[in-house]
């Protein structure tokens, strides 16, 4: 597969995704769910403005909801960072400066998805 298809179909996927901020709820004790034993982690949603909390996935270890949650920022972030360093690459030197900039602006945590 080349590097296209895959940014292609990545891209595709975060975009299919449940929009909003992605956290990682728990695992829950006893007390705090109200349930014999406790409850695993989950990933959740902010509440969106109707106020609904989406369940992205459930019955997670700590490990595994905190690597969902961040996936939703994480993956769109790197993939914008892919996208700069290709078009660096393939820029001509007109336009080699800005996408330069762009890039090292995106290694320097300043991007924007």
């Amino acid at each position: 597969m080349r590097i296209e298809e895959w940014l292609k179909e990545a891209e595709s996927r975060c975009s299919g995704a449940t929009d909003g901020v992605w956290y990682a709820a728990g695992p829950f004790n006893e007390e705090e769910c109200g349930q014999r034993g406790g409850q695993p982690a989950a990933v959740l949603t902010e509440p969106d403005e109707d106020g609904v909390q989406h369940t992205i996935a459930e019955n997670c270890d700590e490990r595994n909801a905190d690597f969902i949650a961040a996936a939703r920022t994480d993956l769109p972030r790197a993939l914008r960072i892919v996208r700069l360093a290709l078009a660096w690459r393939h820029s001509t030197e007109v336009t080699c400066d800005a996408a330069g900039e762009a890039l090292v602006a995106a290694l320097d945590g300043e991007v924007t998805t």
